[in-house]
């Protein structure tokens, strides 16, 4: 803003004398010039460079805000990424259950293929215990046999001496 002084202000007076009159000049330059228009001007003056101060505090908080948001953005992939990892983790984990499960079917498969075997070979067994008893019961039966047999001959030979 340039300053005004009393030259300027004379200029001023002289070229409205000579297209508005002299009375309508004063008026005018009474109005334009007073005490409380100097003050005016100096408060707009101090307002401006407020103003100025403020712009240049807004630009510098402007500047900050787009760092910080650059650090968002930042810490925004590095997030992103270990989001990713645990997906994969997950993923992976996934994949180990998939698998256990698998494993664990063809147990099953197996155990049950084991289970029908056992049911077959249980008449087997059961005929198997039949014959076991039967052999018990001959070799019981042919000792007792045998052991009273042999009594007998001992008797029957101290009966005859």
């Amino acid at each position: 803003m340039m300053a005004v002084d009393a030259g300027d202000r004379q200029q001023l007076r002289e070229r409205l004398k000579a297209t508005l009159g002299e009375r309508p000049a004063e008026v005018l330059m009474e109005h334009l010039f007073d005490e409380d228009a100097a003050e005016v001007g100096t408060r707009l003056a101090g307002l401006d460079l407020r103003l100025d101060a403020i712009c240049e505090r807004m630009d510098a908080m402007g500047e900050r805000m787009d760092a910080m948001g650059e650090r968002m953005d930042a810490m925004l992939v590095l997030f992103e990424q270990r989001f990713d990892a645990v997906d994969r983790r997950f993923d992976a984990v996934d994949e180990r259950f998939a698998s256990l499960e698998t494993r664990i079917g063809g147990l099953e498969t197996r155990m049950e293929s084991v289970e029908e075997r056992l049911g077959r070979m249980e008449p087997g067994l059961e005929k198997l215990d039949d014959r076991i008893h039967t052999i018990q019961n001959t070799v019981m039966t042919s000792f007792l046999v045998t052991t009273f047999s042999s009594w007998g001959l001992v008797l029957a030979a101290i009966a005859i001496i």
